[in-house]
């Protein structure tokens, strides 16, 4: 990250563009989101805050737009989501829950449509996950119990036909079906 000149805030260009460091605050006079802006639009490292002054999200932005990863806060200020931005576009996001990753998770291809969603628990993989073809067919569906392979594996290929089938315990392979 480059450092900011905080002395010269809030600052416009001679065509009334903002640029340089900002400050934006609540009525209530905590700070709302600060950060720099050029030709005024937002770049780099942006940090936005609830009216009660706790830090709501934090993250890049390029010309305006959601770039890398980004953190989200409840009201509390504990992290709840991290997700991974591309010029605008979600690439994925997890939920979290007392620093863990816990709850549905996905990730997405670049014409948005659904790459890979399932969920967490404790940090690990639980319950059914789905991983998708760019062309939106299902590419594999299983479960994971404790973070491990668990059940019944299906691969498809591109045009949605099924490929293999495979059964799983505790993570090891028992079967091809």
């Amino acid at each position: 990250m480059r450092s900011i000149n905080k002395l010269k805030k809030n600052k416009v260009d001679k065509n009334g563009n903002k640029c340089g460091y900002w400050e934006h605050y609540w009525r209530n006079g905590k700070l709302q989101s600060k950060g720099s802006y050029e030709n005024d639009d937002e770049v780099g490292y942006w940090e936005y805050y609830y009216e009660s002054g706790v830090l709501e999200s934090e993250g890049l932005l390029s010309y305006g737009f959601y770039d890398g990863i980004w953190n989200y806060y409840d009201e509390d200020g504990n992290l709840s989501i991290k997700a991974t931005w591309n010029y605008g576009e979600i690439i994925s996001k997890s939920p979290y829950k007392d620093g863990l990753k816990d709850g549905v998770w996905e990730e997405y291809w670049s014409n948005n449509g659904v790459k890979i969603t399932g969920s967490y628990k404790d940090n690990k993989k639980e319950g059914i996950w789905e991983e998708y073809w760019y062309n939106g067919n299902l590419k594999n569906i299983g479960s994971y119990k404790g973070g491990k392979k668990d059940g019944e594996w299906e691969s498809f290929n591109k045009d949605g036909d099924l490929k293999s089938e495979k059964l799983y315990n505790n993570g090891k392979l028992i079967k091809n079906v």
